[in-house]
């Protein structure tokens, strides 16, 4: 019984510090903080189960955390094949071009037609990634850019 309300004790503690943080968080990190508090959570019923002799039902909670881990893992795998690459620092024109399938000197008319239609393939209302409609976007905006003569 002591181990049970020590348990709870520390739930309640840590839930009232992730509500803390969460509340400052930015929206990337509130998405790490969800799942910290859930492993951590997890983690401690677990635990408690063992110490109170429920060892069936510590393992029924070790079987649904491996089942969260395996979902997560598909999670980021899925995130990581719509997401391979990342341009790192400000984008060439070159890098432009190559992103469009375009030539270099290209025209702005064949620059405006490739645009429309990968954006058009790709933008993420129609199933497309975030991550290729970003770097679309980005290439014409490289491109129409009349300041920029790499």
């Amino acid at each position: 019984m002591p181990i049970i309300i020590l348990a709870v004790t520390i739930s309640i503690i840590l839930g009232v510090l992730l509500n803390r943080w969460f509340k400052k968080a930015s929206k990337d990190d509130k998405r790490s903080l969800v799942l910290l508090s859930v492993w951590t959570l997890s983690g401690l019923g677990l635990v408690t189960l063992i110490f109170t002799g429920r060892f069936f039902h510590a393992l029924g909670w070790g079987l649904m955390i491996l089942i969260a881990l395996l979902i997560s893992g598909a999670s980021a795998r899925r995130k990581r094949r719509q997401n391979p690459g990342k341009i790192e620092g400000p984008m060439t024109i070159k890098q432009a071009y190559a992103v469009l399938g375009l030539q270099n000197g290209a025209s702005k008319d064949d620059i405006q037609n490739a645009y429309i239609e990968l954006i058009k393939k790709n933008h993420p209302d129609h199933g497309g990634s975030d991550f290729l409609s970003a770097q679309i976007n980005q290439a014409y905006d490289v491109l129409m850019d009349p300041k920029r003569k790499d």
